[in-house]
């Protein structure tokens, strides 16, 4: 199984996987940090042992993020990856192209997928308020926003969404049949903690750190950035 294992974002994602689907949490409901509960230990251990007990990953993990980790896939020296639909369109473009086939995520108790938010942002002191409003009322009409999504991006617009493109093909169809079942990111200072996360798996990937450490010594690092 080709994965992600480079102090990046896609390492930290997929370590989310598998911690939701286990039934872990980052946070808990009254916003404290869970992260040493039975489920982000068990997700965590698993996670490792794939690495260091059952060797099915690629030999240079922490070196590999996940343009390596699709780029392995497709050339067929890994079985599986996880990816998003993006990665349709490459495989299915590639020369030669790539067979594959598409499952929802793996779970232990809860089928979980993740969304991410993209922003949209202008300037206070933006002199063409008026015009930035028209451009997004015109780029957001269910006609572009379907051309954007088949570059390879989920639709955010529930009619885009329910067109004919993403129903009958197996592969996207996959990807929209989840979307109620995802789960957010914290936005609160989320960068600093993120790069934390990171950070914690790369020490429990390349076996220099056991996971209960890593978790304790986690949960420590993102309570103190919480409370800032």
């Amino acid at each position: 199984m080709a994965l992600p294992g480079a102090p990046e974002l896609d390492t930290a994602d997929n370590f989310y996987f598998f911690l939701w689907s286990n039934g872990g949490k980052i946070f808990d409901e009254n916003g404290k940090v869970a992260l040493e509960r039975p489920e982000a230990l068990e997700a965590l251990a698993f996670y490792r042992d794939l690495v260091c007990k059952y060797h099915v990953t690629e030999p240079d993990l922490l070196k590999c993020n996940r343009p390596c980790a699709e780029a392995l896939f497709a050339e067929g020296k890994a079985a599986m990856v996880e990816t998003g639909p993006w990665a349709i369109a490459t495989f299915r473009s590639s020369r030669p192209s790539v067979p594959f086939s598409v499952v929802p995520l793996p779970k232990r108790k809860e089928q979980i997928t993740q969304l991410v938010t993209d922003l949209l942002v202008l300037l206070r002191g933006s002199k063409h308020k008026d015009a930035a409003l028209e451009f997004i009322k015109f780029a957001y009409q269910p006609s572009w926003r379907l051309r954007w999504a088949r570059l390879g991006m989920v639709p955010e617009r529930m009619d885009v969404g329910a067109d004919d493109y993403f129903r009958s093909d197996p592969a996207w169809r996959v990807f929209t049949s989840v979307l109620d079942q995802a789960q957010w990111l914290p936005l609160m200072r989320w960068e600093p903690m993120d790069r934390a996360i990171r950070n914690s798996l790369v020490e429990v990937l390349s076996g220099r750190v056991q996971p209960e450490r890593a978790l304790r010594d986690l949960a420590a690092q993102l309570s103190i950035v919480a409370a800032q």
